[in-house]
C-alpha cells in the first residue's frame, strides 16, 4: 500500500533511481555517438590508406571492435531506459528517451550523423538520438 511505501522510503528511493537512470541513459547515448563518430573515422582511414589482405584484416578488426562498442552503448542504454519504464517514465522524457530499435542503428554512415548527404549519397534521415542537445 502507499502508505507503508512512503513510510520506509520506497517512493524517495524510486525517485532517487529514476533521476540516476535519466543521467545514466544520457551518458549511454552520448558514449554510443562517440562511439559511431570513432567508427566513422577508422571506416574513412580503411576506405582511404588501407590496401592488402594483412592491412584490411587489421583495419576489419578495428572496426568490428568499435561495432562491439557501439552494441556496447546500445545495450547498456536499453538497460537503463526499461528501468524508466518500469518506474514511470514520464510523458516528456519519453520523448527523449526513445526506445532504441536496431534500425536506428543500421545505417552508421557519417552523413547520417553529422551531416546531411552529398551527390550520390544514400538519402537516410539520421536517427532520433543525433537531434537536439541532451
Amino acid at each position: 500500500n502507499d502508505a507503508e511505501r512512503e513510510k520506509y522510503g520506497f517512493v524517495e528511493a524510486g525517485r532517487r533511481e529514476y533521476t540516476l537512470r535519466i543521467g545514466l541513459a544520457d551518458d549511454c547515448l552520448a558514449r554510443m555517438r562517440v562511439a559511431i563518430l570513432a567508427y566513422c573515422a577508422v571506416l574513412r582511414f580503411k576506405h582511404a590508406n588501407v590496401t592488402g589482405q594483412k592491412m584490411g584484416t587489421r583495419a576489419e578488426t578495428k572496426l568490428d571492435s568499435q561495432v562491439k562498442e557501439i552494441h556496447r552503448w546500445r545495450d547498456a542504454y536499453r538497460r537503463h531506459r526499461d528501468a524508466l519504464v518500469r518506474l514511470g517514465l514520464k510523458v516528456e522524457d519519453a520523448l527523449k528517451y526513445r526506445p532504441l530499435l536496431d534500425e536506428d542503428l543500421k545505417n552508421l554512415h557519417q552523413h547520417t550523423a553529422l551531416r546531411p548527404p552529398r551527390l550520390g549519397e544514400a538519402r537516410e534521415q539520421a536517427a532520433w538520438f543525433w537531434g537536439g542537445d541532451r
